[in-house]
C-alpha cells in the first residue's frame, strides 16, 4: 500500500508551525511504514522539504514526488529530474510580467530552494515566512540570481502570486485556463490564490505514475490525499482511493471519492476496527 499525500493543507493540516507534523499524523505514518506500506509525499514543494520531514519522522523510509512531479526521490536517490527549457521559461515569464503584472513570482531550482523576483513590499513575505516557523522554507531574493537561474539553472517550477480572498482565487483559476492555452509547453494548475507551472508532463499524477512504475507497484494499491487544484490530477487518475480534505474548495472535492476532515482520519479507512469488520460480516450474512 502506498499513501500518496499532499503536504500543505493536507499532511500539514492543521498547521503545526513549531512541530511541523501533528501527533496523530506522525503515529499513523509510523504505523503504515511498520506494516510494510509507504508514505509518499507528493507536493509542489522542492526536494529540500524531504530532509526536514525525515528528521521529524525519525526515519528514512519516506520518498518524495517534488515540484509537482518534476523531481522524484526514492530511497535517497533522484530517479526523475525534469527542468524547463530556458527559452520557453523566459517567454512565459516575459508574457506573465507584461500581461498580468504579478506582485511576486518565484522559481524552484536544483540548487536553490526558492528564488524570488521582486516587485514591491517583499518584506511582507519575510514576515509571513517567519510566522510559518517549521513550515517555512529558505529563500533568496535577488533579481540577478533570478535571471541567472532562468538562463543557466535547472528550474522545476514557477509560482505566480495573484491576490487574496475570493477574487484572488477566481483570478488564479481564470489565469490558469488562459495560460494553459497560451503556453501548452508547460503544465498549469492553481492552488488558492497561486498559479503554478511546471515543465510539460510534470504533474502530481504523472509523477506518481512514474514512481509506481519505477517501483513495480500496482496503481490498485494506492491511496491519494490532497486539498487543492494541483491534486485534482491524482484524484482523477486514482479515483477509487482518492480522499479530499473537507476544507477544500467544492470544485476540488467534486473530483474525489471520499472526504475526510484530517489526514489521520485515514486510519479508520486503512485499519478498520474489529467492531467495524464484524458489522460488515453481519450485514453480508443477512443478505
Amino acid at each position: 500500500m502506498v499513501v500518496a499525500t499532499d503536504l500543505d493543507g493536507t499532511y500539514f493540516y492543521p498547521k503545526k508551525r513549531l512541530r511541523l507534523i501533528s501527533g496523530p499524523n506522525f503515529r499513523l505514518s509510523q504505523r503504515i511504514v511498520k506494516d510494510g506500506g509507504r508514505v509518499l509525499f507528493v507536493t509542489s514543494r522542492n526536494r529540500f522539504v524531504l530532509t526536514k520531514l525525515k528528521q521529524k519522522l525519525k526515519s528514512d523510509n519516506f520518498d518524495l514526488v517534488g515540484c509537482s512531479g518534476a523531481i522524484i526521490i526514492r530511497g535517497g536517490k533522484i530517479i526523475r529530474d525534469i527542468s524547463f527549457d530556458s527559452d520557453d521559461l523566459k517567454r512565459i515569464i516575459d508574457y506573465v510580467d507584461e500581461v498580468y503584472h504579478p506582485s511576486l513570482l518565484t522559481l524552484s531550482t536544483r540548487g536553490k530552494n526558492m528564488v524570488f523576483r521582486r516587485r514591491f513590499l517583499t518584506f511582507m513575505f519575510d514576515i509571513y515566512n517567519f510566522w510559518q516557523r517549521a513550515l517555512g522554507e529558505p529563500f533568496e531574493r535577488d533579481n540577478d540570481v533570478f535571471w541567472d537561474q532562468v538562463t543557466n539553472g535547472r528550474v522545476y517550477k514557477g509560482l505566480i502570486f495573484v491576490g487574496v480572498g475570493k477574487k484572488g482565487k477566481e483570478k488564479a483559476r481564470q489565469m490558469t485556463e488562459d495560460l494553459a492555452k497560451k503556453f501548452p509547453e508547460a503544465e498549469w494548475t492553481w492552488s488558492d490564490e497561486v498559479v503554478e507551472f511546471t515543465p510539460k508532463g510534470c504533474s502530481k499524477s504523472a509523477g506518481l505514475h512514474f514512481y509506481l512504475e519505477y517501483s513495480g507497484i500496482s496503481p490498485d494499491n494506492v491511496v491519494v490525499v490532497g486539498d487543492s487544484g494541483n491534486d485534482i490530477s491524482m484524484f482523477d487518475d486514482f479515483y477509487e482511493g482518492s480522499y479530499c480534505m473537507s476544507h477544500a474548495a467544492k470544485s476540488v472535492q467534486a473530483h474525489a471519492k471520499h472526504i475526510i476532515k484530517r489526514w489521520s482520519d485515514l486510519e479508520q479507512e486503512l485499519y478498520p476496527s474489529e467492531d467495524s469488520k464484524h458489522s460488515e460480516e453481519s450485514r453480508d450474512d443477512s443478505k
